[in-house]
């Protein structure tokens, strides 16, 4: 099959013409591969806690804020903070960095020889939200810290999925 731009280029959700490496606060939703309950397995729990930690390590030029590992989701608050440093990272490097890391350590856990999962962990791609002021950035913590309580209302959930 011959290229077509209009059909085999992916769509981008990212603000059109926005820099993501603006400092500011980001609110990031990374979805498990096809949405499965590949969290709730406690080493993986481990290595996407692990991996948020590790981010600070890798970039300069972040602040780590609230976050959540759900069944099937993860949510977290990233602030990019200026820095004297060249080449500071933008949150499309940090993400791809998170889901590299984790992915990495995924494979090469023992977790993948006893259950029957599969090879990739996340969705291709990941929802973003710039975080405008003080008052959203306290709506969205709120947010990420109820949503294990509300997990079991959480349209991710399979479980509310019309059969």
């Amino acid at each position: 099959m011959k290229y077509n731009p209009d059909i085999h280029d992916r769509r981008s959700i990212r603000l059109k013409g926005y820099d993501y490496s603006t400092p500011g606060a980001y609110f990031i939703t990374i979805c498990a591969y096809q949405r499965m309950l590949l969290f709730e397995h406690e080493e993986i729990h481990k290595i996407i806690n692990d991996g948020w930690f590790d981010l600070p390590g890798r970039f300069v030029n972040i602040l780590l804020d609230e976050y959540v590992i759900m069944p099937n989701h993860f949510h977290g608050i990233i602030i990019l903070i200026d820095s004297d440093k060249h080449n500071q990272a933008s949150l499309c490097n940090i993400v791809q960095a998170f889901k590299s890391i984790t992915t990495h350590k995924y494979l090469k856990s023992e977790i993948i020889n006893r259950i029957d999962i599969p090879v990739r962990l996340w969705h291709r791609n990941y929802y973003e939200h710039i975080i405008r002021n003080d008052k959203e950035l306290a709506a969205i913590r709120e947010y990420i810290r109820n949503n294990p309580v509300n997990w079991l209302s959480d349209t991710d959930n399979p479980s509310n999925i019309a059969k």
